[in-house]
């Protein structure tokens, strides 16, 4: 599969999870908003940036900027006051995590699904913190 069909493939599933959660969603129509959906849950609105990750190490890694390239240029943007939460669903675990945007690094995150084999726990983003509920 190449990376867009891998893209839509993550939207649907996580479209799907939050219908499965009693949210209400609106999907975005063309490519260039910074946000993927909108959900509703309570009447408060979350602008979501769906993300695929990747199992790496015991970690799902995503990436939580924007790369855009064109004939003379990389363009690299963050999400921040963009978004208000990423969405990630990892396919080799089949697992949705939610990350707001203040908690997200630079460029990519990490977080910790397998135990660590230096044992070592501090700094580590733990998913039991991030799982969509």
């Amino acid at each position: 599969m190449n990376t867009k069909q891998i893209g839509i493939i993550t939207e649907q599933k996580v479209i799907s999870k939050f219908l499965e959660l009693g949210y209400t969603v609106a999907t975005v129509i063309g490519d260039n908003s910074p946000y993927d959906i909108i959900v509703d849950k309570q009447d408060i609105l979350y602008r979501v940036q769906i993300k695929t990750g990747r199992l790496r190490n015991g970690c799902v890694v995503f990436n939580t900027q924007s790369c855009r390239i064109n004939m003379n240029k990389v363009y690299i943007t963050n999400y921040i006051n963009k978004i208000d939460i990423f969405v990630v669903w990892c396919r080799d675990i089949d697992a949705y995590f939610s990350i707001p945007v203040e908690c997200a690094a630079k460029s990519s995150m990490c977080i910790r699904v397998f135990e660590p084999k230096n044992g070592r726990y501090i700094g580590i983003n733990n998913y039991e913190d991030f799982i969509l509920k």
